[in-house]
């Protein structure tokens, strides 16, 4: 076995040829990528106008499909209480381009009244479906700036559902990925996070207009497979100043540019062919010296399998009977409503007239349990007081869902990832066993 030191150098010596040769290998062009099919989905509702004052949302689209590789389809959907196909796919080349310049400045003047992105998916969804091409990445960006909106609250309700559950699923049975821009805090970033996770998409969620280039460069990183895209620490990333760009210095991502008769071309900086092939066979060596070294000296601490992060043991006791259940044992992610939810997630059904399909939600989360008001028109308390944002759950918290309560606890937890609640304190616990209406089948 080689000696420490030896390794060390060897390695160092590997990596100094392999950085070496890397400039040539890029010089070569990146390897082709699989064919996508993409639709632009835009909001203009008047909102955007609020907003964007200045259509810094038309040039940060324009420029994203003005990158697009020449094999890319783009399509351009405008929303706002109907949904338009202004542009249907088209190759990416200037005419094209051209094309969809000219949509984006006829078509989105932020004029809506109201904002019915669902019916913009389902549009964009049966445009890829009818005349997206079989064998290729297909893919929905869209950039909202509001809510569900038609002005009938109870629709609207209906309308998050289906964009919820029903059209995410059809978009991941489809195999389309849908990447979401939520733009100001007035955009519903719960229901776009819900449906780009089900599609294995991403979004971002942006607070001034100046920062949509990133938000757009974010999403063509994310949509392209094994691109090296940072992972955000929570499922979304926010974006919330620009980052400075010198005009007059253009970047390439093959590297250093030189600007030559006003057309950028990247910097020559080619190395000879047996350096490239020096690099790889040393690089191939100190794997191989590498994986020996560490299955001789492998601990047994090493190889113990990482322990995953569970959910305590928490739950809803229903004191009103109206489930049909007197305790109901909590998920990572809970659904209170009248309609049982999705397979993936534990549901507290209360089929009531007065309670809503996706009335509230209990989600576990940093060592706490944190509950959401789905918009509702009847509500969710908490101890007497309207859940207008997330809130977090205590122990013995009282939980209504219009005129049905629920209690929530916890049961001892001896866990260092989530949050140590104390010990059982027997006056302050609910009898349930007395409070619970007996419930007859």
């Amino acid at each position: 076995m080689l000696p420490r030191p030896a390794l060390l150098g060897f390695c160092v010596w590997t990596a100094t040829l392999w950085a070496v040769a890397l400039p040539a290998e890029a010089q070569a062009g990146p390897a082709a990528q699989e064919a996508e099919d993409v639709v632009v989905v835009v909001d203009n509702s008047g909102s955007m106008r609020r907003n964007d004052a200045d259509s810094l949302a038309l040039l940060a689209v324009q420029r994203f499909v003005e990158r697009r590789a020449a094999d890319t389809r783009v399509a351009l959907l405008v929303f706002d209480e109907t949904a338009r196909l202004v542009v249907p796919l088209a190759p990416s080349d200037d005419a094209a381009r051209e094309r969809f310049a000219a949509a984006l400045d006829e078509e989105v003047t932020y004029r809506g009244r109201w904002t019915n992105l669902p019916a913009a998916i389902e549009r964009a969804l049966y445009h890829l479906r009818t005349d997206g091409r079989e064998g290729t990445r297909r893919s929905i960006v869209f950039l909202t700036d509001g809510r569900v909106d038609t002005g009938d609250a109870e629709r609207d309700e209906e309308l998050e559902d289906w964009l919820s559950e029903g059209l995410a699923d059809s978009a991941a049975d489809a195999g389309v990925r849908l990447f979401g821009i939520a733009f100001t805090e007035d955009a519903d970033y719960r229901v776009i996070e819900s449906v780009t996770r089900r599609t294995d998409g991403e979004y971002v969620r942006v607070f001034e207009a100046a920062a949509l280039n990133q938000a757009f460069d974010r999403i063509e990183a994310a949509s392209v497979p094994d691109a090296p895209v940072e992972a955000p620490a929570e499922s979304q990333t926010e974006v919330q100043e620009p980052a400075p760009e010198a005009p007059d210095a253009p970047v390439s991502a093959d590297g250093p540019v030189t600007v030559e008769g006003g057309r950028a071309e990247p910097a020559s900086s080619a190395a000879p062919a047996w350096v490239i092939a020096a690099a790889l066979a040393f690089l191939a060596l100190s794997f191989g010296v590498f994986f020996f070294m560490r299955r001789r000296r492998a601990a047994p601490a090493s190889s113990a399998p990482r322990r995953a992060v569970e959910v305590p043991k928490a739950y809803l006791m229903d004191t009103s009977g109206a489930s049909g259940r007197v305790r109901h044992d909590l998920g990572e992610m809970t659904v209170i409503g009248r309609k049982a939810s999705d397979r993936d997630v534990v549901s507290v059904v209360i089929d009531r007239d007065t309670v809503s399909r996706r009335h509230a939600s209990v989600r576990f989360r940093g060592g706490t349990f944190w509950i959401t008001d789905h918009r509702t028109r009847n509500g969710t308390f908490v101890n007497g007081e309207r859940v207008t944002e997330e809130r977090p759950l205590e122990p013995g918290d009282i939980v209504r869902i219009d005129k049905h309560e629920l209690v929530f606890d916890v049961e001892q937890w001896e866990s260092e990832d989530v949050t140590r609640y104390g010990e059982d304190d027997e006056a302050t616990r609910f009898n349930f066993e007395a409070s619970v209406t007996p419930v007859s089948r």
